[in-house]
């Protein structure tokens, strides 16, 4: 079967147009464009503003010209991740789609349906004319995946309306209508290079195969984290031996789960066998730690080829931000225990001259809570002698009991489906937060399609979820008369 013989046709015809742009986040220019254009072309009344959001608004149809407006409300930037080995410039390539079975996937890269089915929904509801609505406003926003920045510059004028659905959450049956909060951090370490010290031999580390994910749905999984075993294991051998850092890097992106990180640096030469043997007994038991929830770990040690390093001073400030850096699940609700309250991930590390920084994400549902965790990344800082800065912070969305909107999803899910729906607060970040901060009597809730391992190379998306939800979308909108 061909991709665009799919159903529903108009929704997968524009996720494939979409796909062919390259519009990973701060590169939405060309898709942000393509989706005005389209907007113009249907003589619509568009909007774009300086941060690339589109803002489409559409009139009802014959017996809802007077109904409340509702906003539909997606994304336009995509996670940019790709598998080791594969050739493709996220600036200029667009995403090559594929039908595998029931899935729809990219070859060897993120496939960007989040939030790119977003998109094609809201594009295909702007174009159809035998689908019943009421007025609608469609806001494609920019940089969310980066901070929700798009969303935090969008004036408020544009959320004029009765009810928000977002489409960048959910799956079979699952609303959500509350999400986590989160602010970004960075460790900047500054240190002094000096060439390698004799005696010395240069030596690479490599931590690869991992599953990564995103780093707020799939951070209670239990999955490594690249960058934090880069740290455990420079940490144990740096008790034992003289270890110098050249560069160390690790993860693409900051809301992604680092799946490979890599040290390059030193050791006397003496020391190297030695290493190995101690690293081999670290490396089993990191298997075993990881059997069940990251059975595929690998390190890797070996000889290489490198001029310089930092000096002992800054190799042992690198080594201890590696380590002591907060991750991973931080506080579970506290009624039920079965949701994450608050985490952190340390997503990127990246050298660059005479720095080595450290990139986080904190997440929270409870304010306080994510600021206990950004003063805890503050003091790590200082007592490793790093300078730390952080920034977009977002609000978290919080459940609201009463609202109409998700009764009559529910009431529209149950018709469709025969099945009772489930409504949850997730821990990944939307905008909804922001949202409601700038128009509080807006009713939101957020739906979506199956999406299997959104944020890495496996992202799939279930096509005949995003049919049934396509068809879901569009008799919720019946019903808001």
């Amino acid at each position: 079967m061909s991709l665009r013989d799919l159903e529903p046709k108009q929704p997968v015809k524009y996720f494939l147009e979409l796909s062919a742009i390259p519009r990973g986040s701060g590169n939405e220019k060309a898709a942000s464009d393509y989706v005005a254009a389209f907007g113009r072309s249907k003589g619509l009344e568009v909007f774009q503003d300086a941060e690339r959001n589109v803002v489409i608004k559409k009139p009802g149809t014959a017996g809802y010209e007077n109904a409340p407006r509702v906003i539909i409300q997606g994304h336009l930037d995509m996670v940019c991740e790709k598998n080791k080995g594969v050739e493709h410039d996220f600036e200029k390539d667009g995403i090559k789609v594929v039908l595998d079975g029931e899935f729809l996937r990219a070859e060897g890269t993120t496939l960007g349906a989040d939030n790119g089915a977003a998109v094609a929904m809201g594009m295909a509801l702007l174009e159809a004319e035998d689908i019943p609505h009421p007025p609608l406003t469609v806001i494609m926003t920019t940089n969310e995946e980066v901070g929700l920045l798009g969303a935090a510059a969008l004036p408020a004028e544009h959320l004029e309306g009765k009810y928000l659905i977002n489409l960048d959450s959910g799956g079979e049956g699952v609303f959500t209508a509350g999400c986590a909060g989160g602010l970004r951090t960075v460790l900047t370490v500054n240190g002094t290079r000096e060439m390698i010290p004799a005696g010395f031999t240069a030596v690479k580390l490599n931590v690869s195969g991992l599953l990564g994910g995103h780093s707020g749905a799939n951070i209670k999984d239990e999955r490594a984290n690249a960058n934090k075993l880069l740290g455990r294991i420079l940490s144990f051998l740096s008790k034992d031996f003289d270890i110098r850092i050249n560069s160390v890097s690790g993860g693409e992106k900051e809301n992604s789960i680092p799946r490979e990180a890599e040290v390059i640096g030193c050791i006397k030469s003496t020391d190297f066998g030695l290493a190995q043997n101690a690293l081999n007994g670290l490396i089993q038991n990191i298997k075993d730690e990881y059997a069940s929830s990251d059975p595929g770990v690998n390190i890797i040690y070996g000889e290489t080829v490198v001029g310089s390093c930092f000096n002992a001073a800054t190799s042992k400030k690198i080594i201890s931000a590696l380590n002591v850096l907060p991750n991973g699940v931080q506080h579970m609700e506290q009624n039920l225990r079965c949701f994450v309250e608050t985490s952190v991930s340390l997503g990127v590390v990246k050298t660059e001259g005479d720095d080595v920084q450290l990139f986080s994400a904190v997440r929270s549902s409870v304010a306080s809570r994510k600021y206990e965790v950004l003063g805890r990344i503050r003091e790590a800082a200082s007592a490793v002698g790093a300078a730390m800065a952080s920034g977009s912070d977002y609000p978290q969305w919080t459940y609201k009991k009463e609202s109409q909107l998700c009764d009559i999803c529910a009431e529209t899910y149950k018709e469709l489906n025969g099945k009772e729906a489930q409504f949850i607060t997730i821990h990944g970040g939307l905008e909804c937060g922001l949202f409601l901060e700038k128009a509080p009597g807006l009713d939101i809730v957020a739906m979506g399609p199956v999406i299997h391992d959104a944020h890495s190379p496996d992202e799939r998306l279930d096509a005949a979820s995003f049919e049934r939800c396509w068809e879901l979308l569009k008799a919720i909108l019946a019903k808001l008369l």
